[in-house]
């Protein structure tokens, strides 16, 4: 049983650690125009911050009853799930994959030329179509460049919020798990 919270906690290090050195090395789900150094930082760094408290509060986390923690990892579970497949959505209607060139990240708010680009074309895919893939780039950070930052942002918070919902699950299960352990063995 010791093992196992051993594994927790090794889990929950590695949801701290990998994914921000993996979006570093290969801009995975990074979206178009934003920062991948920006996006592994940020998760590198709450993910941490997260492993932290929750180690100062181990004390706490200890005492409180298993059937709390299993709650709480419930509920870390379902945000989990629930912020992945906001995540996919996002991406996969705000990010249009345009074959042999560079993706395009379209603002959830699109005002000016843009929207209006939008509405008569009807679509993303079918403006950059009718407008090519550089003019529709040049329109989107010259009409929207507030909403385009405020799109990346929500990016970066879904992202981030997937990562911390993982460490903080597997973090809580590893230190209750390896509590449980330590006094049976008294």
């Amino acid at each position: 049983m010791k093992e196992l919270g051993k594994v927790f906690s090794g889990i929950s290090a590695t949801f701290a650690l990998i994914p921000g050195m993996t979006i570093l090395v290969t801009n995975l789900g990074v979206p178009p125009g934003a920062s991948q150094v920006v996006f592994g930082a940020s998760i590198e760094s709450v993910c941490v911050l997260v492993l932290l408290t929750l180690w100062v509060n181990k004390q706490k986390i200890k005492r409180l009853a298993t059937r709390l923690i299993t709650k709480y990892t419930i509920i870390l579970g379902i945000a989990f799930v629930t912020l992945f497949i906001s995540y996919l959505f996002l991406y996969g209607y705000y990010v249009e994959e345009i074959p042999h060139t560079a993706d395009l990240l379209f603002p959830i708010w699109p005002d000016g030329e843009l929207a209006e680009g939008l509405q008569m074309h009807g679509g993303q895919l079918r403006l950059v179509e009718a407008w090519g893939r550089d003019d529709v780039y040049k329109v989107i950070q010259s009409s929207s460049p507030v909403a385009v930052q405020l799109t990346i942002i929500l990016f970066l918070l879904n992202y981030m919020g997937i990562f911390v919902m993982l460490t903080a699950g597997f973090g809580i299960l590893g230190i209750k798990v390896t509590s449980l352990t330590g006094q049976k063995t008294k």
